[in-house]
């Protein structure tokens, strides 16, 4: 009889924790990109979707660098080193012509200043 009561109990433990898993896991799509979850199933996975790439650059453009680092080390948020949003910017391909990518950056930075600190000069120079 104990040992029938222990084998219920247990498999009620397993339903819970199949239950909690479950919720974990659809409140982790909400919060993380797809590439991300794939990351936290196999570390060996390095790719990053151009989605959580754009997010970590808007985290990075509205709260700085040091804001960046805090909620990377001391929140916990999986966002990608800061090198590699570097290495994301040294490599983009600049055409002539209005770069729409950088205006929606600045947009997101802008949105929380107010009116005087938007104030700013552009100043164009001849790269060849």
């Amino acid at each position: 009889m104990k040992l029938k009561q222990q084998i219920r109990s247990l498999r009620h433990q397993k339903l819970l924790l199949r239950r909690t898993t479950a919720s974990c896991k659809r409140n982790l799509h909400v919060f993380l990109h797809p590439d991300r979850l794939e990351q936290l199933e196999d570390s060996r996975t390095g790719k990053l979707a151009s989605a959580t790439i754009q997010s970590a650059f808007k985290i990075r453009t509205t709260t700085g660098k040091s804001g960046y680092e805090y909620q990377k080390k001391t929140v916990g948020y999986r966002l990608p080193l800061y090198r590699i949003l570097c290495e994301c910017v040294e490599s983009l391909e600049m055409l002539p012509g209005i770069q729409y990518d950088i205006l929606e950056l600045l947009e997101v930075k802008t949105k929380s200043m107010l009116p005087h600190e938007k104030d700013c000069v552009l100043i164009l120079d001849e790269v060849q």
